[in-house]
């Protein structure tokens, strides 16, 4: 029976949530007439606002029953109505499954939102397994929704945060490779919130350049889709970057590109040597090797 009404819950971060829309776009692309329904972060779910019918706050309260071993007293989710529901919560002990199947009228997949940590499934194809019991055709490519706002197209955006420090390439590269990029054009310095050190020595730069930070992560995503090139650590916007189609350079360091790799149709992925540690990989990618990245990119 086709299902009429889905549900998929997920959550984590950025990154995360923009990895898991192949997830919706294939679900999507099979069920084209279903109520399709996201249960997230609505930060981060907005950028499947194109892909889904309704977005649910995960932090809802009302999701609190379903966690634990009595479940829920009450409809007041309405989980009644959805006949087919993917859910990408961790449930190590099946509590959330089994309180989900016994409050909704179908199926209920639940799919572990951890990879293999051996390198040998990309974090995209992972979730996509989540929907082999449906056997549908998959939709592999990272789907974000932007917004129609109009900016100054900066010639490039970098992005030198990330949630980890470890993630992050020195500053004072980021600083000496904008300063090189800005004889091509203006410089646009995406910032989290977290990050307000940066933001003070990204001001007193002298080299013409904006500072991209409290958007919406739509609106981000158009100002970043309107530019020639983009760099940054391995974080979520580095993801939603790659998901425009925008040429986007990735450094990555201590986490697996295999695994966590931004996918997107203009990507190259830097990552030092093989051979070194970790930790001290991202140390070695030099200025020279992402601005003659970044050249090659805006060539084509």
């Amino acid at each position: 029976m086709t299902p009429q009404h889905i549900l998929v819950l997920r959550s984590g971060a950025v990154g995360d949530f923009i990895l898991t829309t192949p997830v919706l776009a294939t679900l999507r692309q099979a069920y084209p007439n279903a109520f399709l329904t996201v249960a997230g972060h609505p930060a981060r779910t907005i950028l499947a606002e194109h892909l889904v019918d309704e977005r649910l706050d995960i932090d809802n309260a009302g999701w609190a029953p379903y966690f634990s071993e009595s479940g829920p007293t009450d409809q007041a989710l309405s989980i009644s109505r959805y006949d087919l529901i993917i859910n990408y919560l961790p449930d190590k002990d099946g509590t959330l499954t089994r309180n989900l199947s016994n409050a909704c009228r179908g199926q209920v997949i639940s799919h572990s939102p951890h990879p293999p940590e051996d390198g040998s499934r990309h974090i995209i194809d992972h979730l996509l397994q989540g929907l082999a019991p449906l056997d549908l055709p998959l939709k592999r490519e990272p789907n974000v929704a932007v917004s129609d706002a109009k900016r100054d197209a900066p010639f490039a955006i970098l992005h030198p945060g990330s949630g980890s420090l470890s993630k992050n390439w020195p500053l004072d590269r980021y600083i000496d490779l904008g300063s090189r990029l800005s004889n091509q054009g203006p410089i646009a310095w995406s910032l989290g919130p977290a990050e307000d050190a940066i933001c003070e020595q990204i001001e007193r730069l002298e080299h013409d350049h904006t500072i991209l930070s409290g958007m919406t992560l739509t609106d981000l995503g158009a100002t970043i889709a309107s530019a020639p090139v983009y760099v940054g650590n391995d974080t979520g916007i580095t993801h939603l970057a790659a998901a425009t189609g925008t040429p986007t350079v990735a450094l990555f360091g201590p986490t697996d590109n295999r695994i966590w790799g931004p996918v997107g149709s203009i990507v190259r992925t830097l990552t030092g040597d093989a051979e070194t540690p970790t930790e001290d990989r991202l140390n070695q990618i030099s200025v020279d090797e992402v601005l003659n990245t970044v050249n090659q990119l805006i060539s084509k």
